[in-house]
């Protein structure tokens, strides 16, 4: 993810991810790189993925909660955004979801 070739980085996650389904950290990785893409749809299934693997790792939490104040599904994004919050209350960008989504709401 670091050479910014989004594409190549889905792809390789993608056929990880088929073999290791249970690895929860790379499909939070295939989540950046679907969403770096401007693919928020596939992003968002792959972070809910990585939740639903590991509901403590709360960046999973924060990026799903991002992705889905874009999409508009804001209660979603706010319990997510919380969660974050709740498991790291050091993240200060989860308060700022937590900031932008009350603005919405």
């Amino acid at each position: 993810l670091n050479k910014s070739d989004y594409e190549s980085s889905a792809k390789i996650l993608r056929n990880y991810t088929k073999q290791n389904p249970t690895d929860f950290l790379a499909f939070y990785y295939l989540g950046l790189a679907l969403d770096r893409q401007c693919d928020k749809r596939n992003a968002e299934i792959a972070y809910k993925s990585s939740v639903a693997l590991d509901g403590k790792f709360p960046d999973s939490r924060m990026r799903l909660a991002d992705v889905l104040l874009r999409r508009g599904k804001l209660g979603e994004a706010e319990m997510h955004a919380e969660k974050s919050v709740e498991l790291d209350a050091g993240n200060a960008e989860a308060y700022y979801l937590l900031g932008a989504l009350n603005l919405r709401l």
